[in-house]
């Protein structure tokens, strides 16, 4: 179960949107679907997948 769609605020970037999302999976340690990501995020599935890599190198302490 999903809860509201979390967009980018008004003149928001689609980094900013990434960015978004990346933040939100590293605060889920019980992971998440890139469709879930696609869904709450308004991203498309490569976009996702940019997300994600960006959460696991925030985790890894890699950072961008």
């Amino acid at each position: 179960m999903t809860g509201p769609r979390e967009t980018p605020p008004i003149g928001g970037s689609l980094s900013g949107s990434i960015s978004a999302a990346a933040d939100w999976i590293a605060r889920r340690p019980e992971g998440v679907s890139v469709h879930e990501i696609k869904q709450r995020f308004g991203l498309t599935a490569l976009q996702a997948c940019e997300a994600i890599r960006l959460a696991r190198a925030v985790g890894d302490g890699k950072g961008e």
